[in-house]
This record gives structure tokens, C-alpha cells and sequence, in this order.
């Protein structure tokens, strides 16, 4: 088992548009974004999306909306080198 640790994610870091720091607060978002539809999931009667990995109208939309939350949360724009995972 490898255990990875991501970098401390500093106001300083994201400004200097720091490429790692970036990626983590990205990852940072994406995994609280795919848990809070994990939980909506379990309630009755809430209609989710396929979330398949296969699906690539549900990858668009996450991966953008993954990005505009890192924008209001940055005041910035995500940078072009930071993916979503």
C-alpha cells in the first residue's frame, strides 16, 4: 500500500498559481463534491445521475462544476495544468 500524502494547501501556494497545491485543493473538492452525492443517493425518492466513470455527460458537468467551485472559492480560475481525478 502506498500512502500519498498531498501538499498543505497556503492562500500563498494557490496565488502563486503553486501546480500541487492547485491539484490537492482540486482533489480537495472533488472527493467532498462525490461524497455528498454519495450520501443524496441513499435517500428515498432523490433521483441521481449514472455516475459511472463511462458516463460522459455526468464526467463534463463534475469536472466543471468541480472547477467553478475551486473559482468562488479562489476568486480565480483554476489553472489549465490542474485536472480533475
Amino acid at each position: 500500500m502506498v500512502i500519498v500524502e498531498e501538499p498543505v494547501v497556503t492562500k500563498d501556494g494557490i496565488l502563486r498559481n503553486d501546480k500541487a497545491q492547485c491539484q490537492a485543493l482540486l482533489n480537495r473538492i472533488t472527493v467532498e463534491i462525490d461524497m455528498k452525492l454519495d450520501m443524496l443517493s441513499y435517500l428515498k425518492d432523490v433521483k441521481m445521475p449514472d455516475r459511472t466513470i463511462r458516463n460522459p455527460d455526468y464526467n463534463r458537468v463534475f469536472d466543471e462544476t468541480a472547477k467553478r467551485i475551486y473559482e468562488v472559492i479562489t476568486g480565480r480560475g483554476c489553472p489549465e495544468s490542474v485536472k480533475v481525478m
